[in-house]
């Protein structure tokens, strides 16, 4: 049994800035179990620029030094703590870590004969709710794109801003005019002071927001709490959820409403995992969202939504970005609800995916 990686590249439908640059195609490495020609189980490791502080030459380096070592634990019977413990010892970047853990519990969930979800909780739900993305850049655009959702069922829809509130604001006000039954999420990407946080969710007070992700620019504990005791409209910590510690002092503070979950950047499974019980311990929601990365890092993240108690609608619902991938999720996602393959593991087949195309990594 040896493992493999593939290095793939996606052109966006369309490019998209982030910290100043263009992104024009989403890059990223396909991990997976070789055993002859079969692949027994599926990893992905996708760091994002502009997000993630590692990039693909760092994680393909540190993939060929650590192969031999990785295959020899993944053949033990080690359990998942077993195999975490192992992987905290390499102290790998976060977006190879995801990927590594995704392949490890996909290879013994498939052994067990149960789903990846059912590999991390009890009694996870097949069926999670998505939400849409909308870009803001027009009122023409944003109400286009709303009505083509809405009547592919999605009731709950989520709007960048940051750039020029007046504009933005005109529009979600809009927004909300023509559909008055729709949630609205808002992410501001850390764009606004706190004065400046203030004055504009006073400003969106009436438009009912399910909640405003990251609007400050510098997220301290002291700012978020001065933050949620001016405004109505729930607060939600995204880029701010870097480690265990921080997250806690965050729930503490009883200042968030709702964490946001990329596995692909916070890495450990079972770190993300012990984040999500805490926050379920507060009463604080959960909101799992992808990193655009392909249909193998998605399906992951769904899985790993399945546990939620009640959820909110998730930020799984990304794959039509890319103009190709190599797991299409759009046969899953029907009326805004993604339905778990039920298969076991995380339900992708050999015949579903063609790595013929693909860069193979010499990790060996």
């Amino acid at each position: 049994m040896k493992l493999a990686a593939f290095k793939y590249s996606f052109p966006f439908n369309h490019p998209f800035q982030v910290s100043g640059r263009t992104i024009s195609h989403r890059k990223g490495l396909i991990l997976t179990l070789k055993y002859g020609s079969e692949s027994l189980a599926w990893g992905e490791a996708a760091p994002l620029p502009g997000f993630s502080n590692e990039n693909l030459n760092q994680i393909e380096k540190i993939l060929i030094e650590q192969a031999a070592a990785i295959e020899s634990k993944i053949d033990q019977q080690l359990d998942f703590g077993g195999w975490s413990c192992f992987l905290d010892t390499l102290h790998l970047p976060p977006s190879l870590r995801f990927g590594l853990d995704t392949l490890f519990a996909d290879f013994h969930s498939r052994q067990q004969k149960i789903s990846f979800s059912n590999y991390f909780y009890p009694g996870p739900s097949d069926i999670v709710p998505v939400n849409a993305a909308i870009g803001i850049s027009s009122i023409e655009n944003a109400i286009e794109k709303t009505s083509e959702f809405w009547n592919a069922g999605y009731r709950t829809f989520k709007f960048k801003v940051g750039r020029n509130f007046q504009r933005e604001s005109e529009i979600l006000k809009t927004v909300r005019q023509r559909f008055p039954f729709v949630k609205i999420r808002i992410d501001a990407n850390q764009a606004w002071t706190l004065e400046e946080a203030v004055r504009n969710l006073q400003t969106l007070n009436s438009l009912q927001i399910q909640y405003c992700e990251e609007p400050l620019l510098t997220p301290y504990l002291s700012n978020w709490k001065k933050l949620s005791k001016e405004t109505s409209i729930p607060l939600a910590a995204d880029e701010s959820v870097t480690d265990f510690e921080y997250t806690t002092a965050i729930l503490n503070a009883q200042s968030v409403r709702t964490l946001v979950l990329k596995p692909m950047r916070l890495g450990s499974i079972q770190k993300l995992i012990k984040i999500k019980n805490l926050a379920e311990g507060y009463k604080v929601n959960i909101v799992f969202t992808t990193f655009m990365e392909s249909g193998v890092g998605r399906l992951a993240t769904g899985h790993l939504a399945s546990g939620l108690k009640n959820p909110l609608a998730q930020g799984l619902a990304t794959g039509y970005l890319l103009k190709k991938d190599l797991w299409q999720d759009s046969r899953y996602i029907k009326k805004a609800n993604f339905q778990l393959p039920r298969r076991a593991g995380l339900g992708i087949s050999n015949e579903d995916m063609n790595l013929k195309k693909l860069k193979r990594v010499p990790i060996h």
